[in-house]
């Protein structure tokens, strides 16, 4: 883990002990990689980055960021980006996630042949595309803009939800009390803050970060395949 967490530490821009903190809890909750120690140890993954970078992209302390992380892994695309153009084989047009698209996105390399196609080269180096990856803390949804599309996640669960209390046969005090308890979870991504979560804040990484930590990754797991 510990040249894991440098990596992240050093390209976010964070502390390393927060960093540290961070992973701690997110293994123990079973969401990273885990497996020997030392030499054996397992490499981590496209997916324990994407885990680690959402679980950071919250900003929520070790003793509230894995039930955050939890939430905000779920969250639905409003509306998928398009089969074609830099999604185009991905999965992504269909239903999915955000967790589905941040593991696409480490899943890259500077070396796939998507970057090859629609990134740039200059300087002996490919470039990606401009993609960016935002975490609204406080209306709890995010964006992804994937170069040529911008794909909203938001807690649709909380529409259907509100949607079939509506259509129960409840008082009207007992439907308002759960309809707002529900609705005060989250916002939509255009909404602003969702209800008692006060300042504004949202949360980005670039195509740079991204790059840089999805190449060390690939570049690790080939130095140091794992054993049969």
């Amino acid at each position: 883990m510990g040249p894991f967490i440098s990596l992240l530490s050093e390209t976010y821009g964070l502390h390393e002990s927060s960093v540290a903190a961070v992973a701690r809890v997110m293994r123990e909750a079973g969401w990273l990689t885990t497996g020997a120690r030392g030499v054996n140890a397992p490499e981590m993954t496209s997916v324990d980055v994407a885990r680690m970078t959402l679980a950071l992209l919250s900003g929520e302390p070790p003793g509230k960021v894995v039930e955050e992380f939890e939430f905000l892994r779920g969250l639905e695309a409003k509306a998928p980006p398009p089969a074609q153009g830099l999604t185009a084989g991905s999965g992504l047009d269909q239903p999915h996630c955000l967790e589905d698209g941040l593991i696409w996105l480490f899943s890259l390399t500077s070396a796939s042949s998507t970057i090859r196609k629609y990134g740039s080269y200059a300087h002996t180096r490919w470039f990606w595309p401009y993609v960016t990856v935002s975490v609204d803390s406080s209306a709890r949804a995010a964006q992804i803009h994937y170069s040529d599309h911008r794909c909203t996640y938001e807690d649709l669960a909380r529409d259907r939800e509100v949607a079939e209390l509506r259509a129960e046969a409840m008082t009207y005090g007992t439907l308002f009390f759960l309809d707002q308890v529900i609705e005060s979870r989250s916002a939509g991504w255009d909404s602003g803050v969702a209800r008692q979560r006060r300042m504004r804040v949202i949360r980005t990484i670039e195509n740079r970060e991204i790059a840089t930590i999805a190449d060390a990754v690939a570049a690790s797991a080939s130095v140091n395949p794992e054993p049969n």
